[in-house]
């Protein structure tokens, strides 16, 4: 468990250290803060996993912190998490297209003022997907893997 705390705060520090310019800018952060893209990426993943394992998300969900769980639940576990990052993934470049849609608006007006924050939409959705596909879902499927 010290393993998994460990790799995750590493991966957030990367990430905070990207993001704040070498940890010499904090006010950037606020860049990567867009509540329309992270529910994009996180209401659609979490209302497709909804339908997609109706009797077992919850089980799912829980497996991460249970120790004693049977093959079954071990098994849909370990197909709802990487289900989650497939899903993550690919909602997040749902995101970038309706980023992209936003873009090719801006750019029939005479102002040029909303391309920079529609491309924003775009660039951070992607990077929503990615970051909890490949930071949060995949390494628990690990984990979860790593139990069999």
């Amino acid at each position: 468990m010290k393993l998994i705390i460990l790799g995750l705060l590493l991966g957030v520090f990367a990430l905070v250290f990207g993001m704040s310019a070498n940890l010499t800018n904090f006010d950037t952060l606020k860049f990567f803060l867009d509540p329309a893209s992270f529910a994009v990426v996180f209401v659609l993943t979490v209302g497709t996993l909804l339908i997609g394992f109706q009797g077992s998300f919850i089980s799912s969900v829980t497996s991460i912190w249970k120790r004693d769980i049977d093959d079954q639940t071990l098994d849909r576990s370990i197909q709802f998490w990487k289900a989650a990052k497939r899903y993550a993934i690919a909602y997040g470049f749902i995101g970038s297209l309706i980023g992209m849609v936003f873009t090719l608006h801006a750019f029939g007006d005479d102002d040029l003022g909303g391309v920079g924050p529609a491309i924003s939409i775009s660039l951070i959705t992607v990077y929503y997907g990615l970051i909890s596909g490949y930071l949060i879902f995949d390494p628990i499927a690990c984990l979860l893997e790593a139990r069999k």
